[in-house]
Order: structure tokens, then sequence, then C-alpha cells
């Protein structure tokens, strides 16, 4: 029996199509907060093997030789920066769109950076709490009176007028950035009218700053 070889492609006048490098899925844009790491990948085709290398603004990026990259931690200082792959083979190259990195700036949580001064009024006068805080910006501010809100009481300071000392009724104060929260409580206070003994509140104020694990707390004495 005689056994008839098959001829190859190439005998039979048949050609193999080679492809050169494509980018098929283009890497997209990235937002991070400052600190974290941003990823970028491209979708290639194309005969292999294929050759990558991605690029910073134009720049080559060491090592940075793979279909994906992650960055270094990210400051601000690189926000806007663009980042473009090419790809190459044996039969073309093809480099991809640009993908802007945007960084935005890392969220503190509020800090109260002045506490409240304690204060000592008599009964006619009126009293002005005030604070100052630290953090990302912006701030709401919401002074309350027995866990209702003051209208119009929307700023780092408040003045109680002497009606409200007349009433022995104190505000607290809500501190919020959109992340996390710090209050101002203050109790009531028995108001006197001799000078002597000197007049000590029956509760004192205390501030109380709030998070995940953990809260501390300052105080702030108003004497009547």
């Amino acid at each position: 029996m005689l056994l008839q070889a098959t001829p190859s492609p190439a005998a039979q006048g048949k050609h193999i199509r080679h492809k050169a490098a494509y980018i098929a899925t283009q890497p997209a844009s990235q937002t991070v907060t400052e600190g974290q790491t941003a990823t970028f990948f491209a979708g290639v085709t194309g005969t292999t093997p294929l050759l990558y290398q991605w690029k910073q603004n134009g720049a080559t990026i060491a090592g940075a030789t793979s279909s994906s990259y992650t960055t270094p931690a990210t400051t601000r200082s690189i926000s806007g920066t663009q980042f473009t792959l090419t790809v190459s083979n044996s039969y073309g190259s093809a480099t991809s769109n640009p993908a802007v990195l945007t960084v935005n700036a890392a969220v503190a949580a509020p800090i109260i950076s002045a506490e409240p001064a304690n204060l000592t009024v008599t009964a006619s006068q009126s009293a002005i709490f005030s604070v100052a805080a630290t953090g990302t910006s912006p701030f709401s501010y919401q002074w309350m009176r027995n866990g209702a809100a003051i209208s119009g009481a929307n700023s780092a300071t408040y003045d109680i007028a002497s009606p409200f000392l007349l009433r022995r009724r104190a505000p607290r104060l809500l501190l919020i950035n959109g992340i996390k929260m710090a209050w101002l409580s203050l109790g009531r206070h028995t108001p006197r009218t001799r000078p002597h003994p000197p007049p000590r509140p029956t509760m004192g104020p205390s501030l109380t700053y709030q998070y995940p694990t953990a809260s501390i707390q300052r105080s702030a004495i108003l004497r009547l």
C-alpha cells in the first residue's frame, strides 16, 4: 500500500495570514484618591510574540512591559498625567489612545483645632462659644438645643442670648464634612444669684470627636 503525503499549506500555494499588533480595547482614564494606586489595561490582538511598553506623558516607564500597568501610590502632583501603551510584533505596531489619571485630594476627618473656652457670665449676659476646625473642607455647622436644631446657627460661633441662659438651656455643635463628625454637647446649668460661694455648674459641656473605632472627649464650662 502506498501512502500519499498531504501537501503543506505553503506547498499548496496557500499563505498563513499574519496580523500586525492592534489595540482592540483602549485603556480607560482613572480617578483615584491621593495615596491610592491606579491600574490601566489594554486589550491587544495580533500575531505573537507581542511586545508591550507603557509610557507616561510620552516617557518610557521602566519595567512596564505587559498589557496592564499599575502605578505606585499616587500624589496630587501627577494628576492629569497621560498614560499610553505601544504594542508591537514582527508585522507592525500600534499605540493606544491616552488614558488620563486624575488624583483627588485625600479626605481628612474634621478635627477641632481651637476648642471652646470656659465662660463665666451672669444671668443677664449672653455667652459666645466658638470653635475652629481643620480637615477637608467645606464644613457644615449646626448648633442644637435639647436635640433640636437652632435656626440660623450655622457658623463656627454661636451667641447664646440671655433668655437662653435664664431658661437654663445650652446648645451643642454638630460639625460635618460629609465623612465624619464631631459635636459639642452643653449640659444644663443652674443659675445662681449670690456672688458667694462661687457658682458651680451641675454639668459641664463636652466635645466629642467620633471615629469608627474610638472617641475623644473635651469639655468647656459655662458658669452663671
